[in-house]
């Protein structure tokens, strides 16, 4: 008697049959005597073989090959050539023309022939640069620099123009590698 043995009935039937607790006064927890639970248990169980039977349908799906541009590929692998083999020098944002000029108006008082009055281990040579200049010897740390300044280093950014301070980053960059002159 009792809701174990009606356990192959509908859930709904399940239900009339177990609303009363048991003598124990606990509302029953198993499958077949709480019919809530038994509903929500083979609603997983449909979740979790559908979520399966998804999951080896897309793994045993062949992958797409990737489509590559070939006129982009072949104008990489010519630049990257061209860089190789010394044919083309790197590019500068700025003009080393016109940032010469520039560092000789506002950048020499300090650093005359790329050298630092202020903080002598901190030079414009290619390996102080590399060292010290946050974010590594390259014309983006440069500019960084120059624009917003650092410790004894007053910020250029107020006063020179974004493409002033590009050229000057193009200078200090070109002069490191090729040798301050002193």
């Amino acid at each position: 008697a009792g809701a174990t043995e009606r356990c192959g009935d509908p859930p709904f039937e399940k239900a009339r049959a177990c609303r009363a607790p048991s003598r124990a006064g606990r509302v029953p927890s198993s499958p077949c005597q709480n019919p809530s639970r038994a509903v929500l248990q083979s609603a997983n169980m449909k979740l979790t073989v559908l979520a399966v039977a998804v999951t080896s349908v897309a793994a045993f799906q062949a992958p797409q090959a990737p489509k590559i541009d070939l006129g982009k590929a072949a104008q990489a692998g010519a630049v990257a050539g061209a860089l190789a083999f010394g044919i083309a020098g790197p590019a500068f944002a700025g003009d080393v023309g016109a940032g010469e000029q520039v560092f000789n108006a506002n950048c020499a008082a300090c650093h005359a022939g790329g050298q630092n009055v202020i903080m002598p281990d901190k030079t414009l040579e290619k390996e102080a640069l590399e060292q010290y200049l946050a974010g590594g010897r390259n014309e983006k740390a440069v500019i960084n620099q120059v624009t917003n300044g650092k410790n004894a280093m007053p910020a250029f950014g107020g006063r020179l123009s974004d493409d002033d301070i590009a050229n000057v980053a193009s200078y200090v960059i070109a002069t490191s590698e090729s040798g301050w002159d002193e």
